[in-house]
């Protein structure tokens, strides 16, 4: 029962001594609190037996939650809850209250939603207009950290990993029913295209498919959706309540067939795989579902690659071109590869043009090749005089460095080395849009 207390990363020369309680993180706790909370429980419950009406509640740890079909059920709930943690010298943070009232006309401090286990329910704006408050801040704190991971020295690769680690949990969790407006997710992204430095041309599929930072909210939660849909149905059943459908259910039916899922007896399928939402409470069979939804969501932005089309133009470079078909191998070999250097990145993502192209954006400026001094050189001429051989037929090598294989690899390291030097030439010229 000792406990070492640290401060500002100085550590107190004499540790507290604790003679009775159980030790934080000891395996015995959730189960020592839930019989000491289970008194509680039991008054509440018989308080509102007495009082009639249908009510339902639930304790998750130290979370207390009341379901009922009239407010002073849920108040009585409360203050039954209140007498109870005071017999027992328990501190009850009522900040932390949340008094919600799925009505038109709502008793006065009553909001229209609240947030359990980090899911923001109840009467959600379906137009996404208003938002509750600890979404809001979650959207700030996101753009801050991402600020402060901005100022790091380090490449852009590295940079973009710390915002998968730090970032994305803060900026996903809590939305299921609804997500932030676009003006608020665009907030986000241009603070971290800020933050990795220049990175703003390239194609929008291509960063969807290999970078986190262009990620949609949507495509963010839709696994985490499926898999709470899933538990809610086993807790649901476990306590013999009616499941019925809800906004998560269209939510979840929504994305999957989006992204090419479909549904027939309970299984959903695609590619000659299937699963029923029960199999999602598997600790077994989830990886394997999990992998599968994220593989038909990166499978869905590959194959718009040929069809989305920016400022009502196709990329020069993919007018009449044959796409390859969907590697999800080649896809990670992609992402290894990218993650040597921030030239790698670039390439990989299409967000470097050609002198070629650029002399069509910007005619005053004439750009030559780093090799032979070739001015206004296109895609085709820096294959020939970099590599000396004929440009790859296939399109994702020949244009974004995609190896096929670990055989490329030394071909698209070669290739990025003089791309490099091309960058280091010319600085920013090269970052221009790329869609003529």
């Amino acid at each position: 029962m000792n406990k070492w207390i640290g401060i500002n990363g100085h550590i107190l020369g004499k540790p507290l001594n604790g003679h009775t309680g159980i030790p934080q993180g000891d395996a015995a706790s959730p189960a020592i609190l839930g019989f000491f909370l289970w008194q509680g429980f039991e008054e509440v419950q018989n308080e509102l037996r007495r009082m009639g009406g249908q009510f339902f509640q639930a304790i998750y740890m130290d979370d207390r939650t009341v379901l009922a079909d009239r407010p002073d059920l849920i108040e009585a709930a409360i203050h039954v809850w209140h007498k109870f943690a005071s017999k027992r010298k328990l501190i009850e943070n009522m900040n932390k209250l949340q008094k919600v009232a799925c009505a038109e006309l709502r008793p006065e401090g009553y909001g229209r939603s609240m947030e359990v286990l980090g899911a923001t329910i109840g009467l959600e704006d379906p137009l996404g207009l208003q938002f509750d408050d600890k979404q809001i801040k979650r959207l700030n704190k996101s753009c801050e950290l991402v600020s402060r991971l901005g100022i790091l020295p380090e490449g852009k690769v590295d940079k973009m990993k710390d915002f998968g680690v730090f970032v994305q949990g803060v900026y996903a969790y809590g939305w299921i029913s609804a997500g932030p407006q676009a003006e608020l997710s665009k907030e986000l992204h241009q603070t971290m295209l800020q933050a990795i430095g220049r990175l703003p041309y390239g194609v929008p599929q291509l960063k969807k498919l290999l970078l986190f930072t262009h990620l949609d909210l949507e495509e963010m939660v839709l696994v985490r959706q499926v898999r709470l849909l899933a538990r809610r149905n086993l807790a649901l059943s476990s306590f013999a309540i009616q499941v019925n459908r809800c906004a998560l259910d269209h939510m979840v039916q929504h994305g999957l067939r989006k992204y090419g899922w479909t549904v027939a007896n309970g299984f959903w399928s695609r590619s000659g795989f299937s699963f029923r939402m029960v199999h999602c409470v598997d600790d077994g069979q989830w990886p394997r579902i999990a992998h599968e939804i994220r593989d038909s969501i990166r499978q869905w932005h590959y194959s718009r690659l040929m069809t989305v089309r920016r400022k009502g133009t196709m990329r020069h470079e993919m007018v009449g071109q044959d796409l390859p078909p969907f590697c999800a191998d080649r896809l990670a070999l992609v992402r290894k590869w990218m993650r040597k250097s921030t030239v790698a990145t670039l390439l990989a993502t299409g967000s470097i043009s050609s002198a070629a192209a650029r002399k069509k954006s910007q005619p005053t400026h004439t750009v030559v090749c780093p090799n032979c001094s070739q001015p206004e050189a296109g895609w085709g001429h820096y294959w020939r005089c970099w590599l000396n051989m004929e440009p790859p037929e296939d399109l994702l090598l020949r244009r974004f460095l995609w190896p096929r294989s670990k055989m490329d690899l030394q071909i698209c390291d070669a290739f990025c080395g003089w791309a490099g030097k091309l960058l280091d030439c010319h600085g920013n010229a090269f970052f221009a849009a790329d869609h003529h």
